[in-house]
């Protein structure tokens, strides 16, 4: 019984240490809402993208938000958005989609946005060129 506990906890903590390795380093933007920002995206760029989404109203202050910002040296950029559902709803794809276009506007391009559900698996991936 006592092995049980114990590969229980392990896994827990593996568990927890990879959703905390993708998430990267946390920067909060309001009192509810952050960007993480890992590889080789900077805080000044973290920043940045969560000013900009405080101006197009999707930080708002009313609720929990995480944004992921991704970067690796000449790659794509990566923003993946934490959502509880809607990756299979056209109108709000459609939001994310006018979202990830104004994002790129400052990130640049290629620019991925993801719909990440609660535990950070992928559920949609929309590629702005």
């Amino acid at each position: 019984m006592r092995v049980v506990s114990v590969v229980v906890l392990v896994a827990m903590i593996a568990s927890f240490l990879g959703h905390r390795a993708k998430m990267g380093t946390k920067l909060e933007i309001t009192s509810k809402e952050s960007v993480n920002y890992s590889g080789s995206a900077t805080e000044s760029e973290a920043k940045s993208l969560g000013e900009l989404l405080k101006t197009i109203g999707f930080f708002d202050n009313t609720s929990e938000k995480d944004v992921l910002l991704h970067k690796e040296s000449n790659a794509v950029t990566e923003v993946s958005f934490v959502v509880k559902n809607g990756w299979d709803d056209a109108e709000i794809v459609s939001a994310f989609t006018t979202i990830g276009q104004e994002v790129a506007k400052t990130m640049g391009k290629p620019l991925v946005v993801r719909m990440l559900d609660e535990q950070l698996n992928k559920k949609k991936e929309i590629r702005i060129d």
